[in-house]
């Protein structure tokens, strides 16, 4: 998911017309900061990001209609978890 205005509101709209149970994304270039997750949360979806520490580079995004029970962001491995290695649920 690239970030951009165009890209959020397209976004939104496949949400909205989609509505996916769950929504996984990965080689994100978006940060959460770049898509509120209160916009998302207003669409039903909790919203969980992991990015790399270079900006633009190999981030994921899970969107959830219902709260996970439990999530462990990153692997524990510092090498993967600084390049935006998923989270797992």
């Amino acid at each position: 998911m690239e970030s951009g205005q165009g890209v959020k509101k397209g976004f939104l709209d496949y949400l909205d017309s989609e509505q996916p149970d769950i929504l996984c994304i990965q080689e994100s270039k978006a940060h959460k900061e770049q898509l509120s997750s209160e916009i998302i949360e207003d669409h039903g979806y909790h919203t969980y990001w992991h990015s790399g520490i270079k900006k633009g580079y190999s981030g994921v995004a899970t969107f959830c209609k219902k709260e996970p029970l439990y999530i462990q962001e990153g692997l524990g491995i510092e090498k993967y978890d600084n390049e935006g290695a998923r989270p797992h649920y």
